[in-house]
């Protein structure tokens, strides 16, 4: 590094970050105390940038994650995770120059020290054409950066080694001419424990695009429930031409339901009889048809722009290992994840996009949904439970919406 000791920048950062990573919200400590963070590797980029990847270690083992970091001089107080002499150390993603530093390094193929920036081909990427970034801070899990009100550079936050699927699965879905995703158009990658691992992506921006949750609880916006069934249909087809087709043994997949569920249990109230005689069941099924999927569909992951759907985020649910994002699973895990954020907005309304979701779903996909009822009935229970520990932990006053639909249809 060109304004300081690296050794003396790696320990006054490991040091503050203690105390700075758990007030972030896409820090997945879960409330454990990081016992110390270590900064494995350092990636100088523009004039007064730096991407950080550090190792958080807690009692039971060791997370890694991705800062973008800006060193200012000027910085105030109030936004310096920690100083080195008279250098203020400070998140990147705010910084009004470092994502168009990254944005640059992309459009020229750079590659330093600790990190790559690639175009992808045909994306048209020219230096100089992001000379402003706002960060949205709309997400959970990662950070996202408006650069020039052209792009959005997706910033992941907890890695894994290897290739994010994220990228992977939109890179796959371009190629193929999927029009339902947004084309990929560049990436940055490190390297973590060896191998070359995905730390940010850049998609063009769609200024108009509106959020399939906003749509479904603004009472006056129409709601395209069919043509979205169709979307994730035709994308699930372009999916098995892309990463191929396997089964899954019913009786694994009633095994890794109802382990699950035994997990969840001293979280659900006593409300897990009717899933377990589902998910008991779904072991005399056939052998179960499956695929890559998105993996964790609802309506914060599509987008209403220009007349059709676009699904986002195919990275997968954050907290797991990349191989289990991986993992084939029947496409209805997908449809099952639409019916329960039907459900999740409250609208009167919810059951007729329901209805009208799996026609179109039905309709471009081929799949008789009434011949496969029960495991598209066992995969919204297992959603269901998934979103009980999930509410309990984060948002305990809306855990009675799963609970809710953990209820035996003919319960009283």
């Amino acid at each position: 590094m060109t304004t300081m000791n690296p050794a003396a920048f790696a320990e006054a950062l490991g040091t503050a970050l203690v105390d700075w990573l758990p007030d972030r919200r896409w820090f997945a400590g879960g409330g454990r105390t990081a016992r110390d963070v270590e900064v494995v590797s350092l990636a100088q980029v523009g004039g007064n940038g730096v991407l950080a990847v550090v190792a958080v270690r807690f009692a039971d083992g060791v997370e890694h994650y991705h800062l973008p970091l800006a060193l200012r001089r000027d910085a105030p107080d109030a936004e310096v995770i920690a100083r080195v002499g008279e250098v203020g150390i400070t998140d990147g993603a705010d910084d009004p120059d470092l994502p168009c530093a990254l944005f640059d390094a992309m459009a020229r193929n750079l590659r330093v020290s600790g990190a790559s920036f690639r175009s992808e081909p045909r994306s048209g990427l020219v230096a100089g054409r992001a000379r402003s970034s706002r960060a949205l801070g709309v997400e959970q899990s990662n950070t996202s950066v408006v650069l020039g009100e052209r792009y959005v550079l997706k910033l992941f936050r907890r890695l894994a080694p290897g290739l994010n699927p994220d990228l992977e699965v939109h890179r796959a879905l371009g190629l193929l001419g999927s029009e339902h995703v947004v084309p990929v158009l560049g990436a940055i990658e490190g390297e973590l424990d060896g191998t070359r691992t995905t730390l940010g992506v850049l998609h063009p921006f769609l200024a108009h695009a509106e959020e399939g949750w906003d749509l479904a609880t603004r009472s006056a916006a129409p709601f395209a429930a069919r043509e979205l069934g169709e979307a994730v249909a035709a994308v699930h087809r372009r999916l098995v031409i892309a990463f191929g087709a396997a089964t899954l043994d019913a009786g694994e997949l009633s095994r890794e339901l109802l382990t699950r569920l035994d997990a969840a249990a001293p979280l659900l109230h006593g409300r897990g009889a009717w899933a377990r005689e589902v998910f008991t069941a779904v072991a005399g099924l056939p052998p179960v048809p499956a695929q890559r999927v998105h993996g964790d569909l609802h309506l914060g992951q599509v987008l209403r722009a220009d007349g059709r759907w676009l699904l986002i985020d195919f990275e997968g649910e954050p907290s797991a290992p990349v191989a289990r994002r991986r993992a084939v699973h029947s496409p209805l895990r997908d449809v099952a994840g639409v019916l329960r954020s039907f459900d999740y907005t409250g609208s009167p309304l919810a059951p007729v996009w329901a209805a009208e979701f799996l026609r179109g779903y039905a309709d471009e996909s081929g799949i008789d949904l009434d011949r496969h009822r029960a495991l598209l009935t066992a995969y919204e229970l297992d959603k269901a439970v998934y979103e009980v520990v999930y509410e309990t932990r984060n948002r305990p006053d809306r855990v009675h919406v799963p609970l809710r639909a953990l209820r035996r249809p003919d319960a009283a």
